[in-house]
């Protein structure tokens, strides 16, 4: 079967790696670089068929999971049919609208869908950015549900206000037109094999159909007698009028006919008595039956969820104190380079002292005029400084 598996919380691919193997065998999460390559790998021939049992995860990994699906379906032309196994919620509850062609879910199985939420660090500014984020997010499934489904919006925007949730059960997702089919509804038509009609037959379903036919009445063929109904057997025989042998629900065989119930007397209300008792019986013990296997299915599911609930701890643990050792290391590398800044800038301020202006400059007087600005008008220090400028301005003279 062309079949993709979406199973636990949806995570990006830095969630695949070796150490990452066992949860994602458990189903604990879904990096979304492993989906892509099982999509990749998909047989393009064939519809797809992706399973959904997902609390959800990172929006933007749901989105990038629906982008490649649908670049898939564009690509090949097949369609992409999903099915809800126990939950399909937030991210993957968005996953399964936005690609699905076809969707079924179980008849015990939850969709659910709520407003997006994140954490800011930051001011006021980057509070507002985020809320504008999560705003467009949310306005993008509000869109789809009440486009697509026959949802009002007044109930899609209930879903979605601060701290709420909309929970769909299979019925509800029928209703809303987002399953077409109920997997396991109490409706649906139930195909027996051999082996398994004939242990439902060892169970009572015998005595049932010998107690239907007698409450249909005794028929009468115009005789003084009155002719019981003969139950099917495991042969075949069907209900018989006349002298045909009465299978009794103990398999053996009695004779066709009885008295006429104003001649039975108590004979008749003793039979039915009987009959009444054994469908009890045989009510009951298939009642038990199913009981203990429902405890028992209980029990492992529940011991499967805390196994999963412990590892899905663990991993958060583990995710916390990572980043808490980067946020550590963050500062760390921050209080650094704090530090060396100052000492650039010390470092600097030093520098300026030391050579003040000396790599100050300005250009040399040409003239004699010049020499004597430079010096503030001092004749004896521009002589001094500058003997040259004054005897070539001095003989300049001379000669006019």
């Amino acid at each position: 079967m062309n079949r993709i598996e979406l199973r636990g919380v949806l995570v990006p691919s830095e969630y695949d790696g070796s150490w990452a193997e066992p949860y994602i065998a458990r189903g604990v999460f879904t990096p979304e670089s492993r989906f892509r390559a099982a999509l990749a790998a998909a047989d393009k021939t064939q519809p797809l068929e992706v399973y959904i049992n997902s609390p959800g995860g990172s929006v933007m990994v749901g989105d990038e999971m629906a982008n490649a699906t649908l670049a898939w379906k564009a690509e090949t032309g097949q369609a992409v049919n999903v099915t809800i196994g126990a939950m399909a919620a937030s991210a993957a509850a968005v996953y399964a609208i936005t690609v699905a062609d076809r969707l079924r879910a179980y008849a015990n199985a939850k969709m659910m869908f709520h407003g997006a939420y994140t954490l800011t660090d930051g001011g006021q500014g980057a509070h507002e950015d985020t809320a504008e984020l999560l705003a467009k997010i949310n306005g993008v499934a509000k869109a789809r549900l009440v486009s697509r489904y026959a949802l009002a919006p007044e109930t899609v925007e209930q879903w979605f206000a601060e701290g709420r949730a909309g929970w769909l059960s299979a019925t509800d997702m029928q209703a809303a037109g987002i399953a077409s089919e109920i997997i396991g509804s109490d409706d649906a038509r139930i195909e027996f094999s051999a082996a398994d009609a004939a242990a439902i037959g060892q169970r009572g379903m015998a005595i049932a159909a010998c107690y239907a036919a007698l409450q249909e009445g005794p028929k009468n063929d115009g005789g003084d007698e009155k002719h019981v109904p003969t139950a099917p057997g495991a042969d075949g025989d069907q209900a018989g009028d006349g002298g045909d042998p009465v299978r009794t629900c103990d398999g053996g065989t009695e004779g066709a006919t009885v008295p006429d119930a104003d001649a039975a007397g108590s004979d008749g209300a003793d039979a039915d008595a009987a009959f009444r008792a054994a469908i009890e019986a045989a009510k009951s013990e298939a009642v038990a039956e199913l009981t203990a296997a429902y405890a028992e299915k209980c029990a492992a599911f529940q011991a499967r969820a805390e196994t999963a609930e412990a590892a899905l701890r663990m991993m958060q643990s583990e995710r916390d104190k990572a980043q808490a050792a980067l946020a550590a290391e963050r500062r760390t590398r921050a209080d650094e380079l704090n530090k060396h800044s100052a000492t650039v800038c010390g470092l600097q301020a030093r520098l300026d002292k030391l050579l003040g202006g000396a790599l100050a400059f300005s250009a040399c007087p040409s003239t004699w005029p010049e020499a004597l600005a430079s010096c503030g008008g001092d004749y004896v220090k521009a002589a001094k400084t500058y003997p040259q400028l004054r005897d070539e301005y001095i003989r300049n003279h001379n000669q006019k």
